[in-house]
């Protein structure tokens, strides 16, 4: 009885507010598309934009959750931060190819997968962005800021070295 309730509301859509259906209480489906004239559980957006298209019932609320890797794929977050594998719900980067594929590599050189995120952590990770291409920035910061050029490196060793601070050429 109650499929049957939610599968009439989602296709012949709701008259009624949606927060005040049992399809709301049961399945979490609260939210009126009015465009489309029926209740749906709000995962749609999350689904376009951060892959988790699956509604799952955690206790007395709807979590959106990323279950499939082609849920994953078709997002923002894949394509920019590689971001392409369910992993916990979510859709986080499981592997060096999946960064290697995203624009935050080619751009800024984000392409090892740490913790589940691309980051720039190595040389080869500069040496496949923009920046190395058209700057001359290959070399990862010894400080955290990204890629640098071969004088801006020279730079920091002056730096930790206790060298001044004069410009190195």
């Amino acid at each position: 009885m109650k499929y049957l309730l939610l599968l009439t509301l989602l296709l012949f859509g709701c008259s009624t507010d949606c927060k005040d259906t049992e399809a709301c209480r049961l399945y979490g489906a609260c939210i009126n598309a009015e465009e489309e004239g029926r209740c749906v559980t709000g995962c749609e957006k999350m689904c376009m934009e951060e892959g988790r298209c699956t509604p799952y019932r955690h206790g007395n609320r709807v979590e959106c959750v990323a279950k499939t890797r082609s849920a994953c794929k078709d997002t923002r977050i894949c394509y920019f931060d590689g971001r392409c594998s369910p992993v916990g719900g979510k859709c986080l980067a499981a592997t060096n190819e999946e960064c290697k594929k995203s624009m935050n590599c080619r751009w800024e050189g984000n392409c090892t997968v740490v913790e589940n995120e691309c980051r720039l952590i190595k040389d080869t990770d500069c040496a496949q962005s923009m920046g190395c291409a058209m700057l001359g920035k290959c070399h990862v910061s010894m400080f955290g800021s990204g890629c640098l050029t071969d004088k801006e490196i020279n730079a920091e060793i002056m730096k930790i070295l206790g060298i001044g601070n004069e410009e190195v050429d």
